[in-house]
């Protein structure tokens, strides 16, 4: 029996999502990005934060913040679920936060960077947004208007600098 904690209390999703959520093998690459990829973000921010002491580090961490509260408020106004079976529960899926915080902080922390590091980023959260659509957290349009969102608000942020 699994149950997952939501806001709204616990839930047991059905037999058949978890078994196609168990679907994906523990080595596909996609999966290890998406699973991780909460917890890489974390630590590339706090090494971040940690290795260099400038205003700039502080400004990008503020603009992601802001950008995160924004997209949470555009999911309580746009109250999209999720997709059928989703296994994610208790918040809906329209923008994507995942998508918003991802993009807003890949362009954000690579401003000014040689052109391989924008590949490598946007190899890395292609493939942890694609991971998210075929687990069925969101629908494409959800990671699409999330990830166009975290872009829209980075570069919006540093222009206002």
């Amino acid at each position: 029996l699994v149950v997952v904690a939501t806001s709204e209390g616990f839930v047991v999703p059905s037999r058949r999502r978890l078994a196609s959520h168990r679907r994906m093998a523990v080595n596909d690459p996609l999966k290890v990005i998406g699973e991780s990829a909460k917890y890489t973000v974390s630590a590339a921010v706090a090494a971040t934060l940690v290795t260099r002491h400038d205003i700039a580090t502080v400004d990008w961490v503020v603009g992601a913040i802001c950008a995160a509260g924004a997209n949470k408020v555009l999911k309580r106004l746009i109250k999209q679920a999720r997709p059928p079976g989703s296994i994610e529960v208790g918040d809906d899926g329209m923008p994507s936060s995942h998508a918003c915080a991802m993009s807003n902080l890949a362009l954000s922390v690579l401003d000014g960077a040689q052109w391989p590091a924008y590949v490598a980023a946007g190899a890395y959260v292609t493939a942890a947004l694609t991971y998210r659509y075929r687990a069925k957290y969101h629908t494409l349009p959800q990671l699409v208007v999330g990830a166009a969102f975290g872009a829209a608000t980075s570069i919006l942020w540093r222009r206002a600098e």
